[in-house]
C-alpha cells in the first residue's frame, strides 16, 4: 500500500504523526512524506522518504507576517499553506499515487488532495486536546474557497474520515465528542533523528530543571527564555535550557546554566527534575511518559493554552499567564512544584491510562485493516 503522510513544516508538527509513518513502513508499506524544503532533511535522518511541497515554513510565517493575531494562525495553515502545497502534491501524482492520506491535525492539505484523488484519509492529532468546535469551524470556512478552486464541492474538510486521537484521555475534553470517526491511539516520545547525548548530562547537579519553548521563532523568543532562567537557575543546581532557532549566545551565563540549541526529550527527561515550557503537545506527553513535573508557560498558541488548562486542571503540572508573566511568579511556581512530592502520583495515574492505548504498530494494521 502507498501511503502519503503529510506535515507542516515544523517539528513539532512531524514528531506526533512520525511514529505512525514509521510504523507503516516497517509493515511493508510504501510511505512517503510530504512537507516543505527546509523539514525534508530532518524527516529523511529519521529513516523516511520524503517529497518536497509547498513552502517553507520561513516563507509561510513571512507570509502571514502582516495579518492581525486572530487571523494569523487561520490563514497560515489555510489559505497560505495549503494551494502550494496541494498543487506540488498533486503534481507529483502521476508517477506516484497514495492508496491512503495521513495528515498531521495541523496541516489541512491532505484532506482535500484526498479528496482529489478519491482516496481514503485520516488524520492523526497531536497529543493535545482537541480544537473546539468554533476554531474548526473558521478554519473550514478559510478552505471552502480554496477546495472549490481545486474543483472539490464544499463544505471543505480539514479532517480525515477516520481520527486517530492520540491525546492522553485524562487530558482531553469533551471536544472530541464532535469530531467523527474518533479511534485513541497512544503518544510516542519521538525526538527526530538519532544522535549522540553531550556527556555533560552526566554531571548534572540536581534540582536539574530543563527550560525549552521549542523549535518555532514566535515562541522561542530569547527575551522569554532568558526571563525563566534567571528566574529559576538559584533554586537549581543545574539549569539546562534549549534555544532552538535563538544562538546560544543569546543566554545567560553562569555555572550552574547549560546551553544547547536542541537536546533530544528521551535524553534529558530522565535527569529533570522540572520542566519549564510553552506547553508543546509532545513535551508534555513527554514530561507525562517520563514522570516529570512540568510548568506551562504558553507563547501565544491556541494549542498551548489548551494544553496549560488541562495540566493544571489534572493536577500534573502547573500553569502561567504569558500576559502577566514576572520572574517573582515564575520562581514561586518552580519552587511549588519542586517541593510538591504528591504530583508524582497524579502523573503517574496519567500515565497508565496511556499505556493501555494502542501504539504506532496496532494503529498502523487497524488503517490498513480499514481499507
Amino acid at each position: 500500500m502507498r501511503v502519503l503522510v503529510t506535515t507542516f513544516p515544523a517539528k513539532g508538527h512531524f514528531h506526533p504523526v512520525a511514529p505512525l509513518a514509521l510504523a507503516l513502513g516497517r509493515a511493508g508499506h510504501d510511505v512517503r512524506v510530504a512537507t516543505g524544503a527546509d523539514l525534508l532533511p530532518w524527516v529523511q535522518g529519521c529513516g523516511l522518504t520524503v517529497m518536497s511541497a509547498g513552502r517553507s515554513e520561513k516563507e509561510l510565517v513571512a507570509a502571514a507576517g502582516a495579518l492581525s493575531q486572530a487571523e494569523r494562525p487561520i490563514r497560515l495553515f489555510t489559505t497560505i499553506a495549503v494551494p502550494a502545497f496541494a498543487t506540488d502534491v498533486l503534481a507529483s501524482t502521476g508517477s506516484w499515487r497514495p492508496d491512503l492520506v495521513v495528515n498531521e491535525e495541523g496541516e489541512f492539505g491532505g484532506p482535500l488532495i484526498a479528496s482529489v484523488l478519491g482516496v481514503p484519509s485520516a488524520t492523526h492529532s497531536w497529543p493535545a486536546p482537541a480544537q473546539p468546535t468554533e476554531a474548526r469551524a473558521a478554519l473550514r470556512s478559510a478552505l471552502d474557497d480554496v477546495w472549490q478552486s481545486f474543483g472539490q464541492p464544499g463544505p471543505a474538510r480539514i479532517y480525515g474520515e477516520h481520527y486517530l486521537d492520540c491525546c492522553p484521555p485524562p487530558l482531553q475534553t469533551t471536544e472530541i465528542d464532535t469530531i467523527a470517526g474518533v479511534m485513541a491511539v497512544r503518544p510516542s516520545l519521538f525526538d527526530g533523528p538519532p544522535m549522540v547525548a553531550p556527556t555533560w548530562l552526566d554531571d548534572l547537579v540536581p534540582p536539574v530543571v530543563f527550560v525549552t519553548l521549542g523549535t518555532v521563532p514566535l515562541f522561542a523568543r530569547p527575551e522569554s527564555l532568558r526571563l525563566i532562567v534567571e528566574s529559576v537557575r538559584s533554586m537549581a543546581g543545574t539549569v539546562v535550557v534549549a534555544t532552538g532557532p535563538s544562538p546560544a549566545a543569546a543566554m545567560p551565563t553562569h555555572p550552574n546554566v547549560r546551553v544547547v540549541r536542541y537536546l533530544p526529550l528521551s535524553a534529558i527527561l530522565p535527569k529533570a527534575d522540572l520542566v519549564i515550557s510553552h506547553g508543546g503537545a509532545s513535551t508534555t506527553v513527554a514530561c507525562l511518559l517520563h514522570g516529570t513535573r512540568h510548568l506551562v508557560v504558553p507563547q501565544g498558541a491556541p494549542s498551548q493554552r489548551r494544553m496549560a488548562t488541562s495540566v493544571a486542571a489534572l493536577g500534573v503540572g502547573r500553569a502561567l499567564d504569558d500576559q502577566c508573566l514576572d520572574a517573582a511568579t515564575l520562581t514561586s511556581a518552580a519552587a511549588e512544584l519542586l517541593g510538591d512530592a504528591s504530583i508524582l502520583a497524579r502523573i503517574d495515574a496519567v500515565r497508565t491510562a496511556i499505556d493501555d492505548l494502542p501504539g504506532p504498530d496496532s494503529t498502523a494494521r487497524y488503517l490498513v485493516d480499514l481499507l
